[in-house]
């Protein structure tokens, strides 16, 4: 590659960078990198020609996270026989950005055995975060990220930043994306659900950052979710110490051959040993209900004719005299997972389909008290 000349213009503030590059690109097509260093930050400016439009990259490194660069600029491709072409151009580097490709127009094709003469003249401004940041706001630092979130609202959810100085940015060794949930549960953010794939890491920064209300959500996500399996569940239940969890998960195992397989698994090696012992308790459950003949379920078909009589006895006539005592959907719902069947959940969902819109489920016409599991059928 043969240049033309390079020369750069000294800045007038501190604060700026002005950039200037003039150079010749010929057929060989070898790129042409230009290094410069500003406010400890290293800048590449790389040049190459390539078919149908030249390439034109800036690049910077170990950049400051508590700052911005703006580069505004213009440059200019002139080949022999034809117009030149110059395009301005604004950039703002943020933090999850340190290399832009400088779009060029594709009016034209470069002709690949003729030289390419290349102007491209810069100006860079460095902003500061930290005389902005506004006064309600904190700045959170990520590894190559950062994020501005609420302080009250990280204070009311978390012991964890109560007791962190807020004035400035805190670094947090966590991927923006993944804390990003976070803030959008905490905020109600109905776009945003906890769920299979993310109530892993949602649990584990509920329990770093001390935040009990996020790890109440993910807890009753767990009892009534039927996207997370019950291995995941007992999994969970155990590392964070949800008692809640451990007996509705241990109860959807129907037979030997689920338990068994678990059993076997490096999930079940890494459980404590108490743990354990209530999955050996409930197998010992289940060999006993197969030897004797009897469902291993007998409990949960009894709890189900209990919920019949709240669903279709006392309970309607009294709920709709008291609307401020009616017993919704969803708290039903709960009831139902807690218990030690998972066809429970399909009982459900047939008065739910059989009632459709009503607060609770209505009483039949006939009723004159339940008559045993039957009446489910």
């Amino acid at each position: 590659m043969a240049r033309s000349g390079c020369s750069e213009i000294a800045a007038k503030e501190q604060n700026q960078m002005y950039f200037q590059i003039s150079d010749t690109l010929n057929k060989t097509n070898k790129p042409y990198s230009a290094p410069k260093e500003f406010q400890d930050v290293k800048w590449h400016l790389a040049i190459s020609k390539t078919s149908p439009t030249p390439s034109v990259q800036l690049e910077l490194e170990n950049y400051d996270h508590s700052k911005s660069y703006d580069v505004e600029g213009f440059y200019v491709f002139c080949q022999s026989g034809k117009e030149p072409r110059t395009q301005r151009f604004e950039k703002r580097f943020e933090f999850d950005d340190n290399t832009v490709k400088l779009q060029i127009t594709k009016e034209g094709e470069l002709l690949e055995d003729s030289d390419v003469e290349v102007l491209i003249s810069m100006m860079i401004k460095v902003k500061t975060f930290k005389a902005s940041l506004p006064s309600q706001k904190v700045l959170l630092m990520f590894p190559g990220d950062r994020l501005f979130v609420n302080r009250d609202l990280l204070r009311r959810n978390s012991q964890y930043f109560q007791n962190l100085d807020l004035s400035r940015e805190v670094l947090l060794n966590e991927r923006k994306i993944e804390f990003l949930d976070v803030i959008q549960i905490l905020e109600g953010n109905k776009d945003c659900q906890i769920h299979k794939k993310n109530i892993g890491y949602l649990m584990r920064m509920a329990k770093e950052y001390q935040m009990n209300g996020l790890m109440e959500k993910c807890e009753m996500e767990l009892k009534t979710s039927s996207q997370i399996s019950k291995e995941e569940a007992i999994c969970l239940a155990d590392k964070y110490k949800l008692c809640s969890v451990l007996n509705p998960a241990m109860g959807k195992f129907r037979n030997i051959q689920e338990i068994r397989e678990f059993e076997n698994s490096e999930n079940f090696r890494n459980l404590e040993t108490k743990t354990k012992e209530a999955v050996w308790q409930r197998k010992n459950y289940v060999l006993a209900g197969q030897r004797n003949g009897a469902d291993p379920n007998r409990e949960a078909q009894q709890n189900l004719v209990q919920l019949q009589d709240q669903f279709a006895g006392f309970q309607f006539q009294n709920q709709y005299q008291h609307p401020n005592r009616r017993t919704t959907a969803e708290q039903i719902l709960l009831r139902v997972n807690e218990m030690r069947n998972q066809n429970l959940q399909e009982k459900l969902a047939f008065f739910r389909a059989k009632f459709p819109g009503a607060p609770v489920f209505p009483r039949p016409q006939n009723y004159q008290g339940h008559q045993g599991a039957h009446d489910f059928q």
